[in-house]
């Protein structure tokens, strides 16, 4: 090949490339200008397809606020977001969220892609007793549920990554019922396998409890409850709602429930 062929291939190669280039510019600033400028009215559809009901949208696709949000008759109050440019690296669309004046109380960075679903940093507090509609071993929930989530990927696959702790004194008002006395549960979260797996250890002079969920990737729950009950009269009560005693161990006693997760209050 002649010296001269060399350099018009060499050229042509590199005016290839330059294009390229000059695309991939074109498109992210066109992209970045969308989000920039589009109203935050166009989240409506997103919004309205994950059942969630608002008062207003307010601000642009950037950065805006939803007003008045209710899932499922729950009052969640009104909600902050901010684009994260720095989210495109990864190839996910990732906004910092904060919730206030609702029934939840928190903050944290929340990442949507073609593969899954991920949150970082999450700090947030839930009040149980704005569910309405559903029960908890026959009694109303009650409390809350703190959350500090250090990551959480979830994809079509399943569980992917999870780190984090929670603590709920959510069945208060069971452990008062059947054992006169409040517990608080602490627990971590985690992957197993593809399943997320949450486990909440509590006790009090009455007793211990420990109670594990798993969330499969078909998003179906298993959950599991073991309690060593130090009074009789303790597992008996526990017996009118389903516990039974375990096997080979007479001083426990479990109760296991399965299906799918339709929402707040599954």
């Amino acid at each position: 090949m002649s010296i001269m062929r060399k350099i018009l291939l060499f050229g042509t190669k590199e005016r290839k490339s330059d294009l390229r280039s000059h695309w991939n510019i074109g498109f992210i600033t066109f992209f970045l200008s969308i989000i920039v400028l589009a109203p935050a009215s166009l989240l409506t559809p997103v919004l309205t397809a994950a059942g969630l009901e608002y008062r207003a949208l307010q601000g642009r696709i950037w950065s805006g606020h939803v007003l008045g949000l209710s899932i499922r008759d729950v009052y969640a109050g009104d909600l902050e977001f901010r684009f994260g440019p720095l989210s495109l690296v990864t190839g996910k669309i990732g906004y910092y969220v904060e919730a206030k004046g609702g029934a939840g109380v928190g903050d944290g960075t929340v990442s949507l892609g073609i593969a899954g679903l991920r949150i970082n940093d999450v700090n947030a507090r839930f009040d149980l007793s704005s569910i309405k509609q559903y029960s908890m071993f026959g009694l109303a929930y009650d409390g809350s549920v703190q959350a500090d989530v250090e990551v959480l990927e979830w994809t079509r696959k399943g569980c992917m990554t999870a780190a984090g702790t929670i603590s709920t004194n959510a069945f208060s008002n069971a452990m008062k019922r059947f054992s006169g006395e409040d517990v608080e549960f602490i627990g971590t979260l985690e992957c197993q396998g593809n399943d997320l797996a949450l486990k909440l250890d509590g006790q009090n002079s009455k007793g211990s409890a420990t109670i594990a969920v798993k969330v499969t990737p078909n998003l179906t729950y298993v959950l599991n409850a073991i309690v060593q009950p130090k009074e009789e009269v303790i597992v008996q009560r526990l017996k009118t709602i389903g516990f039974d005693f375990a096997a080979n161990n007479e001083r426990s006693l479990v109760f296991d429930a399965r299906g799918p997760i339709r929402g707040l209050g599954s």
